[in-house]
């Protein structure tokens, strides 16, 4: 069968994805679609840009065994040269007209191409149920109101949902058509009702305007943009809000976002990289439960060669292990991409923590003092939990110079816009050699409890371990060095009280006090009670080496020339 013009039908319905059964109908009007399914039928899809630039080819071969699919690029090759398929365009995006304020979303082409012979802009995804479309492919619906119709079995409602997340991430209005009488399985392409009628299961469905930290307000085809709850419905939204899992009992829970806060080397990198072997393992982390389960450990830059030596010291091998050493590769800067890339994985692997290991690298925040823009830069992190259900906790700097009165709470470096996004902050610190603490603020979940600050070790292995409980008196170790230089200074053997030491070293009486005895205690410093307090010095003895030094550096000095 030839067209006048001499090319074959196969060839001028290709782009259609039709087959030649496909255009013959039988007496009632009803498309004989099983014509295609006889073996030896092959079904392309062409997949384009929204230039209209071939991307890919996805072929449907039928055979007495079922359906193989393929992909093929251009120019023949099978494959797609290394293209994620979340990447792909929208099949029939570039048929969108310029005009068309409200497009239908299918999973997958034939569904998408059977509404498309209707005369209906449609498009269809094609990364199969289980992924999704990025970001960076719902961004060319975007201004429009996309209506979402899934496949009528589990795995079709899960990746319609997962494509939901995406929209309202990235502010596209979108509708989830409830089709009731859909037969098992069936999508778009087994509607046999009208256009009318698809309008009237359009208009049937809740349009979801809006999201704020997640949570999608729904408006009426009028597109009222509050929505007013009731006791009722109070009740009910507050009950779905405690049932989220705790990842990490009373600190960590799934659809919320965490930060790991310290200085450099001060031990935050341990700890969250305790807490993915932990929560991999379920194993308690420092005397919390954890629920068990798949781990994405997402590192970044020169995170990543610590990241690899640290976690196969702490014993983890993927072969056993559901835990995936993620990182970006060089050069990528699209917060966006690697976020629905990182998502598109958790939601693959069901993936039920998350660790971003540093936060600059994932939230595409441009200046951390910005308030509003940090705020919608960590948005984003959000979304990602609100996407796979999983915990996600990026990891982050606390200021150079953090006073040693800073809580958890003020500890996160730049804009309170990042440190109000985040619940808990889980801050580590490092006060002197040898001693280190952790602590966190309080979790919005009413069901969390803060950390206490507790003293953490490392052990041999690379795990962050619980020392005991820090008390305010193991700081005398941060204060002892300045304390001794104090006495070391400009006039050797001076006596000084408590206050003329808190006022040299501008710290607090109590901490200064707390120094001043365990030195005392340490043999470091002499003391004798004075009226109503102490007066400290150094010993003699350390007076005598202090004078034999400064003899011995002046006798080395070099001599005057009298050639």
């Amino acid at each position: 069968m030839k067209c006048f013009a001499g090319c074959s039908i196969e060839r001028i319905i290709e782009p259609l994805g039709l087959t030649t059964a496909q255009l013959f109908e039988s007496s009632n009007g009803e498309v004989l679609r099983q014509a295609a399914r006889r073996p030896g039928d092959q079904v392309r899809y062409p997949v384009k840009e929204i230039d209209g630039t071939l991307a890919a080819i996805h072929v449907a071969e039928y055979s007495d065994e079922g359906k193989r699919m393929w992909w093929e690029l251009p120019d023949g090759r099978k494959g797609l040269g290394g293209r994620p398929t979340s990447d792909l365009p929208l099949f029939g995006i570039e048929r969108i007209p310029p005009d068309a304020d409200e497009v239908i979303v299918c999973e997958g082409e034939k569904a998408a191409a059977a509404l498309q012979r209707r005369g209906l802009a449609a498009v269809g995804t094609v990364t199969g149920a289980s992924s999704c479309p990025s970001d960076k492919v719902w961004t060319a619906l975007m201004g429009r109101e996309l209506v979402l119709w899934p496949d009528n079995d589990d795995q079709g409602r899960k990746h319609m949902a997962a494509a939901a997340g995406h929209l309202g991430a990235l502010g596209i209005h979108h509708r989830m058509i409830d089709w009731a009488d859909a037969p098992p399985k069936g999508d778009a392409a087994d509607f046999e009702g009208s256009n009318e009628e698809i309008g009237g299961l359009i208009a049937a469905s809740a349009l979801a305007l809006s999201t704020r930290n997640g949570h999608i307000a729904l408006a009426s085809a009028a597109r009222e943009v509050i929505v007013c709850e009731d006791y009722d419905t109070a009740v009910a939204a507050n009950e779905e809000y405690l049932k989220r899992k705790p990842i990490i009992d009373r600190l960590f829970y799934s659809q919320t976002i965490s930060l790991f806060v310290g200085g450099k080397h001060h031990g935050k990198s341990t700890a969250a990289r305790t807490s993915a072997m932990c929560v991999m393992r379920g194993l308690p982390f420092l005397g919390r439960a954890v629920q068990q389960g798949p781990v994405l450990y997402c590192a970044s830059g020169d995170e990543v060669p610590v990241a690899r030596m640290e976690l196969l010291r702490m014993g983890w091998d993927s072969r056993k292990d559901p835990l995936r050493l993620v990182h970006i590769k060089p050069g990528i800067d699209d917060a966006d991409e690697v976020l629905g890339q990182i998502g598109d994985l958790a939601l693959k692997d069901g993936a039920v923590y998350i660790v971003a290991d540093m936060l600059f690298d994932f939230a595409p925040i441009r200046d951390e003092m910005s308030y509003a823009g940090t705020r919608a830069a960590i948005g984003k992190i959000q979304a990602l939990a609100d996407r796979t259900l999983a915990s996600v906790a990026p990891t982050h700097h606390s200021p150079k110079y953090m006073g040693d009165a800073a809580t958890a709470g003020q500890a996160a470096l730049g804009s309170q816009g990042i440190a109000a996004r985040f619940s808990p902050i889980v801050l580590s610190r490092k006060w002197a050699e040898g001693l280190f603490s952790i602590s966190s603020t309080t979790t919005r979940d009413p069901r969390g409890a803060a950390l206490i600050e507790t003293c953490i070790e490392t052990n041999a292995l690379g795990w962050t371990q619980s020392a005991g409980e820090f008390k305010s008196w193991m700081k005398w170790k941060v204060y002892a060095a300045r304390v001794i230089a104090l006495f070391e200074g400009d006039e050797p053997g001076k006596e000084l009280s408590v206050d003329a030491v808190a006022r040299g070293l501008d710290i607090s009486r109590p901490d200064a006090q707390n120094a001043l005895y365990r030195l005392w205690k340490d043999r470091q410093l002499d003391r004798e009670k004075k009226g109503h307090g102490y007066r400290y010095w150094l010993p003699t003895q350390n007076q005598e080496i202090l004078k034999q030094t400064d003899e011995a550096f002046e006798s080395n000095l070099p001599g005057e020339s009298h050639e």
